[in-house]
Parts: C-alpha cells; structure tokens; sequence
C-alpha cells in the first residue's frame, strides 16, 4: 500500500530537471525542492487495518519508506475495518465520486474520494517455478515467490543462493 499511494501522490509532481534548474538559479531552496519533487496536488490517505502502516517492512527499509511517506504528505488512517465503497457517492466536491466507509472505534466514518486503489493482501506467486521445475538442472526459489515477507529476508536468500552455485 505504502509504494502505491507514494507513486500516486508523486503523479503531477515538479520533475528533477526542473526542480535543479530552479534551485541553481536560486528560485527555490532545498527544502521547497524536496517539497515539490516529492509530491503533486493529490490528496492520499491510506486506510489500513492494522495498527500501524507498511507493517511488512524490514528494518533498513522501513524508515526510508516512512520518510518517504512524510515527506508527501501521505495521511494514515490505523486500526480500521473498510464496511463498503460506493461509486454514486454524493459530497461538495464535485470531482468526489467515490465514498469508502469505514470503521474506527465503533463508529461508522465516511471518506470522499475522487479515486480509491484497493492495495490488499498478500500472495506468493510460484507460477514459474511450477512451469520450470523439471525442465531445468537446478531451480532455487527465493524471496516472495516463496512467501511474501522482508527484503532483507529476499536478499539474504539470494546471498545463500549464490554461495551454492
């Protein structure tokens, strides 16, 4: 979820080529660099079951991740229950078409949106080990086609893997 809505939040943002020709000819500083390199005019809130977001990161990951998210501006909301998304919503926004309603404390909360990405859930994928094995001398899996878990977990096996071969 957290790489999709940092994606999203960057579509519309000022371009590094730019943001460096505006910062040499001393238009912006740094900070408003960063600002506008890291995030367009889209308003993101990820929703999230869970208590806290990207709760899969590994430790060397999650802080840049984090960082990342902070810096455009991505809202979070934790420990929740989505109960329905509508596409005939009605709200002052005209461009707000979508309606997620969700569940937080007991209580039934609505959020307008005029775009809702359902990043859910994870799945390993072991479609081409299964159509590989047999057809070759050696086939070692590793990372999420496996089980989906850390990066760091992913690099250490390929480490392994590479010490075999």
């Amino acid at each position: 979820g957290c790489e999709i809505a940092l994606h999203t939040a960057k579509m519309g943002a000022m371009g590094p080529e730019v943001a460096c020709f505006l910062l040499k000819n001393r238009v912006i500083n740094g900070d408003e660099a960063i600002e506008l390199t890291s995030k367009g005019k889209r308003n993101i809130t990820i929703l999230e079951m869970k208590n806290k977001i990207g709760g899969k990161f590994g430790i060397s990951t999650r802080w840049v991740i984090m960082k990342q998210v902070q810096d455009a501006g991505i809202n979070s909301i934790t420990g929740i229950k989505v109960k329905n998304i509508s596409t005939k919503a009605k709200s002052k926004k005209e461009k707000d078409n979508a309606c997620v309603t969700y569940e937080k404390d007991n209580k039934d909360i609505k959020i307008f949106a005029d775009t809702v990405i359902i990043a859910v859930g994870y799945k390993s994928n072991q479609i081409l080990t299964k159509k590989l094995n047999g057809k070759i001398n050696e086939l070692y899996k590793i990372g999420d086609c496996v089980e989906v878990r850390t990066a760091l977990e992913a690099i250490h096996e390929g480490f392994e893997v590479g010490l075999k071969i």
